[in-house]
């Protein structure tokens, strides 16, 4: 399948433009047609029109993504093909391998129209705008270290958040420990949030009811947590944002689909999220001006 290689230096992020993301796409799906056409048309493994494929797929990746790109590496020596040939295979053997092949060579190039459709949406955020505009001009981009945790009143779960994203050498931005500099809540919280990640916890820390049903009132979190949370799915993205959750506090129904995770009463943070063990790298790796 796709070549191992990495590229030996990094380069810069890509900017994107609209119509760019939308021509690579078309691209990508014609490529997409075009290995299906092989099986469909019973195309022989060795047939000259599957090495034309296999470039025509490497060059088009090579296009889109650059020569540098992790993206190119994986494609520079693509073959349609399902674990490789073996000396000892023979005509029927191989042809197995290579109709097997056509199919994860589209779920490949679909994975790549998944980014490109990801980095679509991405220029949707009014965000980004602003963002490009201060990279261009030479405004450093957010410390990629910076995690903003957003917490309610459990004074347990306040404490653990920042002396956990300390362990994995990253540097907690807490709103309440702060200087206030004579600017408002909201003006704190908008200068403060230039980060790569966020982790949010919802401790139930209210009590509300359906209008009709104030007789069974159900735990949810604090307000400004809730806003909070949909400020940073729509700045940072799903993936740069983890959630932790406290006995049964409401989850917000416009958010299903976001992985919540469990944080026991008295538990310590670490052991309640281990993937946030991974976000070290990712936080280091990524910053907000990035849409890999």
């Amino acid at each position: 399948m796709a070549s191992s290689r990495r590229p030996t230096t990094p380069s810069s992020p890509k900017i994107w433009t609209a119509n760019e993301i939308d021509t690579s796409i078309a691209k990508l799906r014609r490529r997409i047609t075009e290995i299906t056409s092989l099986r469909e048309q019973n195309i022989k493994y060795d047939d000259a029109r599957v090495s034309t494929a296999e470039r025509n797929l490497a060059e088009n990746v090579r296009e889109i993504f650059g020569d540098d790109s992790t993206e190119y590496s994986d494609f520079r020596s693509y073959h349609i093909h399902y674990g490789g040939y073996n000396v000892s295979d023979d005509e029927s053997d191989r042809q197995i391998a290579f109709n097997a092949g056509t199919e994860q060579s589209v779920l490949a190039v679909q994975g790549l129209i998944e980014r490109l459709e990801e980095k679509r949406l991405y220029l949707a955020s009014p965000v980004r705008a602003e963002k490009e505009s201060q990279t261009q001009n030479g405004v450093a981009a957010a410390d990629r270290r910076k995690v903003f945790g957003v917490h309610g009143h459990d004074e347990g779960a306040k404490q653990q958040t920042p002396r956990f994203l300390e362990k994995l050498h990253l540097e907690p931005v807490i709103l309440g420990e702060l200087a206030d500099q004579g600017r408002t809540i909201i003006e704190k919280f908008e200068q403060s949030s230039d980060v790569s990640f966020a982790v949010v916890l919802l401790t139930p820390d209210d009590m509300a009811s359906p209008m009709g049903q104030e007789k069974s009132p159900r735990p949810r979190a604090r307000q400004n947590v809730i806003l909070e949370l949909g400020y940073f799915v729509g700045r940072l993205s799903r993936s740069r944002v983890a959630v932790l959750y406290k006995g049964s506090v409401e989850i917000p129904s416009d958010y299903h689909g976001i992985l919540y995770t469990l944080l026991d009463d008295g538990g310590p943070l670490d052991a309640a999220c281990p993937r946030a063990q991974s976000r070290k790298s990712h936080a280091h790796r990524m910053g907000p001006t990035s849409i890999a």
